[in-house]
């Protein structure tokens, strides 16, 4: 419905972010900083499962265990209704191999996430369209069912859009439901910082 609004409207930067949260983000996408999840790195061992891996380097750290998520919001209200205690997120191929040569294991490498990240992001979500709403509302833009006046349209191009803090593009970003292992892995050696951005 918020789609239909926006784009008879002709509010085409919030029928645009409409239309991605919708479907999905694609891989040259900018995603919003509020699909912003932090989780745990873990390195898969064959004999014990996924085992946490620790990155010395801060830096390293924040920047890998940060994700952006850019799933279709149907799919992450399928994934809030699950009873995980958490999701994952796997690495890009490039991410995952500087992993492996500054591990020394040249394994399968992915970020689990809390569960309470999914319905962080569908808040996000919600709260903007209640804005978007709402600064409608102000502005005595009501319709008439899903009919709105050329004056209403005229008020609605001078309500300024809303604002979301985009991030850089992301590639194949999607929660998957995961099991945490229990031992433990530490990257001792430096990670060509350059080479995970």
């Amino acid at each position: 419905k918020a789609l239909v609004i926006a784009s008879k409207l002709e509010r085409h930067i919030a029928a645009a972010w409409i239309t991605k949260e919708l479907n999905g983000y694609g891989a040259k996408d900018e995603v919003p900083t509020d699909r912003r999840a932090v989780g745990s790195i873990y390195g898969w061992n064959p004999y014990r499962g996924w085992v946490p891996v620790k990155i010395q380097s801060p830096d390293a750290a924040e920047l890998l265990s940060t994700a952006l998520n850019g799933q279709p919001v149907a799919e992450l209200e399928s994934m809030a209704a699950r009873e995980a205690d958490s999701f994952r997120q796997d690495f890009s191929p490039q991410n995952e191999a500087a992993l492996g040569r500054a591990t020394g294991h040249a394994t399968r490498y992915t970020l689990f996430l809390d569960r309470s990240v999914v319905p962080g992001i569908l808040n996000g979500v919600r709260n903007a369209l209640i804005e978007m709403t709402l600064q409608l509302d102000k502005q005595g833009i009501r319709g008439d069912g899903i009919t709105f006046s050329e004056g209403e349209k005229a008020k609605a191009a001078n309500i300024s859009s809303i604002t979301n803090v985009f991030n850089g593009p992301v590639s194949g970003a999607a929660f998957q439901q995961g099991v945490q292992g229990d031992a433990n892995a530490t990257v001792h050696s430096g990670l060509d910082m350059d080479e995970v951005r």
